[in-house]
């Protein structure tokens, strides 16, 4: 089977040095979170509204908590 290679217009924007900003370098990085995800949900699906960014980032939070526990128990 034949890899289907894909050329993406990049433009990068200022001067830092050292970091990979190829396509190859991006796909690499999804592959290997992929790898380390057990479940493809991260957090429950849908709309939610929030007061402020910290009531959205403790939700967060918690959501994460919850479903690495649960990728962690179905595991095991």
């Amino acid at each position: 089977m034949q890899s289907k290679s894909r050329t993406f217009n990049i433009k990068v924007v200022g001067k830092r040095k050292g970091f990979d900003t190829s396509a190859k370098a991006a796909n690499d990085w999804l592959h290997t979170i992929k790898k380390l995800r057990v479940h493809d949900v991260v957090c429950k699906r849908g709309v939610y509204k929030f007061r402020t960014f910290k009531e959205a980032d403790q939700w967060k939070r918690k959501a994460l908590v919850e479903s690495f526990l649960a990728a962690r128990h179905s595991t095991t």
